[in-house]
């Protein structure tokens, strides 16, 4: 079935008017059609519209096409690149790897677990409607404690075993002395059972990263804190390795995680330097008007705009 629309192709000084007749196929995208035709001539487009189609019509007269020109303004970049001054006052003359590390991981960062961790246990002990048994010798814990939990999970990480509890075992073919040494097994996995890094209450249960919502936000502001980077920029995406069981986890051939969490980092070009990242949850549009891509460029490039980077 063919719908005729008859296209006016005007010249710059309206001084000659062509006419076009169109049959167009009505289950082709005539709209497509009609802005290659502008396209390739390049001149003021009017469309008649002939068909009784309403709703073409009210679209149809909105693609008024004409030359303007464009003359974009180019941010000259003025930043003075490097870790900024107020972080290098607070390192001062001691500039140790652990000094650094505790500049992003201060202790703002660690109060805040412990305060959740806490809030949570206490919620779940007094809970009347607890669905299983909770260790009632629980006591509160400490920001000592959060960092040697944090330190035996990352020992974990390298040194992998089948079971949790074999990382306290004394067999001297697989003992692994530091665990039993800093923290007792009980105690390990009290902390496991009630780690928290937000507060349930408060925190936004349709948003699907809201348990560590106030960690993600942390860091992004931590890492925009303590560093200026040079001119040139990139945004790319980037595969956490994770197989377990998670509503957004991704599957990429190309990468060599294969599977995990997709992340969005907005990064120095030269050292590579995270400036600020999001993580992929199902959906990047925020404005349905854009695409998923313009979405993540805009969102990861607000912090620095204007500021002349590449």
């Amino acid at each position: 079935m063919c719908s005729k629309r008859k296209i006016r192709i005007e010249d710059s000084d309206n001084i000659a008017t062509n006419d076009f007749m169109t049959c167009l196929d009505s289950s082709s995208d005539s709209g497509s059609d009609i802005v290659r035709i502008v396209r390739k001539i390049g001149k003021r487009l009017v469309i008649d519209e002939e068909t009784d189609d309403e709703d073409y019509y009210q679209q149809s007269k909105l693609w008024i096409w004409k030359r303007t020109d464009n003359q974009p303004k180019i941010w000259k970049y003025m930043e003075i690149p490097g870790i900024k001054e107020a972080t290098l006052d607070h390192l001062g003359t001691s500039k140790k790897e652990t000094d650094v590390f505790n500049i992003i991981f201060n202790s703002i960062f660690w109060e805040n677990i412990v305060t959740e961790t806490n809030r949570y246990a206490e919620q779940a002990i007094n809970n009347e409607n607890k669905g299983r048994k909770i260790d009632e010798t629980w006591s509160p814990v400490g920001c000592d404690e959060i960092k040697i939990y944090i330190a035996l999970c990352i020992i974990m990480a390298e040194v992998k075993k089948p079971a949790i509890q074999m990382y306290w075992s004394k067999r001297v073919v697989i003992e692994t002395p530091i665990f039993r040494q800093t923290m007792p097994y009980k105690r390990f996995l009290q902390i496991s059972r009630f780690l928290h890094f937000a507060n349930n209450n408060t925190s936004n249960k349709s948003d699907k990263l809201n348990k560590i919502k106030p960690v993600i936000n942390f860091f992004n502001q931590k890492f925009r804190e303590i560093y200026t980077m040079e001119e040139d920029i990139a945004i790319d995406e980037s595969l956490i390795k994770f197989k377990g069981r998670l509503s957004y986890k991704q599957y990429n051939p190309s990468k060599r995680a294969r599977f995990g969490i997709k992340m969005y980092k907005l990064c120095e070009s030269s050292s590579s330097y995270c400036y600020n990242f999001k993580t992929y949850t199902g959906s990047d549009k925020i404005d349905i008007a854009n695409n998923a891509s313009e979405t993540v460029v805009k969102e990861l490039a607000k912090p620095i705009l204007h500021k002349g980077h590449t």
